[in-house]
């Protein structure tokens, strides 16, 4: 059953399973990108539109009821929304140190059981993980030293012990997890075919 119906593309979406939400990107073919609320009958309610602004990967904080996404300007940032107000750009204003005003800082994934956060940046100078709590804007922490492989996705355990990446080297898509207390890691799927939204239950 379809919760509900959209003209555009779906690019993020993220579930508060404490109120049975679900809160969806929308990018319209008219360049908007809207940000809304839905509920399992089907009612939606719109939070956010906004004109040539493509936002992605979604991911939601129930701590402090705002949701963190990546907004694609030049450079790529993440950013909050708490929920009916103004988003502000996040990482390069809350403490965290970077490397240059040019990296790119994508794919966030919220842990709402432990208020972490999990994202991809190139701040070291190539594709990597980094560890986050977003109220301890001093806590960033390099999780990976991959040096090389395009990271295309990440997603983060409800309870941060483990992640999950999709990584693109050599022609092919591999799905790994990452023990996060350990450091070990595992490689699920190696495939010539692209791997859509992993996510963990």
């Amino acid at each position: 059953k379809a919760i509900r119906q959209f003209e555009g593309t779906i690019s993020g979406l993220s579930w508060d399973s404490q109120n049975e939400r679900l809160y969806s990107l929308v990018k319209g073919e008219d360049e908007r990108t809207c940000i809304y609320e839905l509920c399992l009958s089907g009612n939606a309610k719109l939070l956010k539109e906004e004109r040539k602004a493509w936002r992605r990967n979604l991911s939601y904080n129930p701590s402090t009821e705002s949701l963190l996404f990546e907004k694609w300007e030049m450079p790529l940032d993440i950013h909050r929304l708490h929920i009916g107000a103004q988003d502000k750009q996040l990482l390069n204003r809350s403490g965290i140190p970077a490397v240059n005003s040019s990296h790119w800082d994508w794919g966030i994934s919220f842990a709402q059981k432990v208020n972490l956060a999990a994202f991809i940046s190139d701040r070291s100078g190539s594709d990597e993980l980094y560890l986050w709590n977003p109220q301890k804007p001093g806590s960033l922490q390099q999780l990976t030293k991959l040096g090389g492989p395009n990271i295309l996705y990440a997603q983060l355990s409800p309870d941060g012990k483990k992640l999950l990446f999709q990584q693109y080297w050599q022609k092919n898509y591999r799905l790994i997890c990452l023990d996060l207390h350990t450091g070990n890691t595992i490689t699920l799927i190696n495939t010539e075919l692209a791997i859509s939204y992993p996510s963990w239950h």
